[in-house]
C-alpha cells in the first residue's frame, strides 16, 4: 500500500465507522425511543471530523520527522480529550435532553474511535517501516 492509497483508506474507513456507529445508534433509539435525543447525528460527525484531522496531522508529522511523531500524538490526544469534554459540557448545559444517553453515546464512540486510531496508526507505522527497509 502506498501513501496515496493510505490517505484514501483513512477517509473511507473513517466514514464507514461513522456510518456504522450512526446506524447502530439509530437502531438502538428506534428499539428504545426513550433513550433517543435529537443531537445524536452530531456525535458520529464530530468524531469523524476530529479523527480525520488528527490522523492526517499525525501521519504528516511522522513522514516529515519520525522523532516528532510521539509528541504530536500526545498533543493531539490531549486536544481531542479537551474538545470532547467541552462538547459534552456544552450539550449538558444547553440541552437537558437525555444527558445520560448523550454521554453514553459519546463514550461508546470515543472507545470505538480510539481502537480505530490505534489500528490505523499501527498499519501506518508498518507501512513506514516497510518503506524504510526497502530504501536500505
Amino acid at each position: 500500500m502506498n501513501r496515496e492509497n493510505y490517505k484514501k483508506n483513512i477517509v473511507i474507513s473513517n466514514l464507514a465507522l461513522a456510518a456504522l456507529l450512526y446506524s447502530i445508534g439509530k437502531l438502538v433509539f428506534t428499539i428504545k425511543p426513550e433513550f433517543g435525543f435529537t443531537m445524536f447525528p452530531t456525535i458520529p460527525a464530530f468524531f469523524f471530523l476530529l479523527t480525520l484531522l488528527i490522523l492526517i496531522s499525525i501521519t504528516k508529522a511522522a513522514i516529515v520527522d519520525a522523532k516528532k511523531f510521539h509528541m504530536k500524538y500526545l498533543i493531539t490526544r490531549t486536544v481531542k480529550l479537551i474538545l470532547l469534554v467541552a462538547f459534552c459540557l456544552v450539550y449538558v448545559m444547553c440541552n437537558g435532553e437525555n444527558n445520560i444517553s448523550f454521554i453514553t453515546s459519546v463514550v461508546v464512540c470515543y472507545l470505538c474511535y480510539t481502537v480505530y486510531e490505534a489500528f490505523i496508526l499501527k498499519k501506518f507505522n508498518d507501512m513506514l517501516s516497510k518503506e524504510n527497509n526497502e530504501v536500505e
